[in-house]
């Protein structure tokens, strides 16, 4: 299928959406010092030493799991059986935050957030980063390829199988329709030389139960 797509090197600014999972800064925030204050606590432990740096934001996705419980050195997505990472991000803010949250939802990680308006927030970070390869424009196939956006994982199989392709012709990444976000465009990046430059923390945000639904405010 992807013969009759055309390569383009491409240079795009992606973001991805990634969680406050320190629990030095998260026992700060739980205190309820102010979420504005996040970036100054996270420098602060980083002098420390506590905190991670920027650029595992980006190693840790190419890291093989090491949890003898997991079957696969990756875990399996819409374009990874999890023999393979994948960088999941998109070139749109909103974009990357529904994605999160929906599969945040599915694997129960906001089952308490989906019902108790007083669950404890899900503080979030949105960094950017620079990625510099070869990207296949997936939009102009998606009419005939229709689990690209599928709903569940019943379009996963066909997924996986465009992401080998792309794989074997050395393509770094997709730019494709999300399935979470009306007109989003995500960009799966299957290389990890092809990301640039350090991540930037361009904004920070929490999930919180608003009037029964979970929405994400930046401050």
């Amino acid at each position: 299928m992807l013969d009759s797509l055309t390569p383009k090197k491409d240079h795009a600014t992606v973001v991805r959406l990634a969680a406050v999972t320190n629990t030095s800064v998260q026992r700060f925030l739980n205190r309820g010092i102010s979420p504005e204050s996040y970036p100054e606590i996270q420098e602060r432990l980083r002098k420390q030493k506590i905190v991670f740096e920027p650029t595992q934001l980006i190693d840790k996705v190419f890291e093989p799991s090491t949890n003898p419980k997991h079957t696969t050195p990756f875990a399996r997505t819409r374009f990874t059986k999890g023999d393979k990472a994948v960088f999941y991000s998109a070139l749109e803010d909103e974009t990357s935050i529904e994605e999160i949250k929906y599969h945040q939802t599915r694997r129960g990680e906001f089952s308490d957030l989906a019902n108790t308006p007083d669950a404890p927030p899900r503080y979030y970070g949105l960094y950017e980063t620079n990625f510099d390869g070869t990207m296949l424009d997936l939009f102009t196939i998606h009419p005939d390829c229709p689990e690209l956006t599928s709903e569940d994982d019943s379009g996963y199989p066909k997924c996986q199988r465009l992401a080998e392709e792309a794989r074997s012709k050395s393509m770094n990444a997709f730019r494709t329709p999300s399935a979470r976000q009306s007109e989003g465009i995500c960009t799966p990046i299957f290389d990890r030389q092809s990301l640039v430059s350090v991540p930037r923390l361009k904004s920070h945000g929490r999930f919180i139960n608003e009037h029964g639904k979970i929405v994400f405010r930046q401050v």
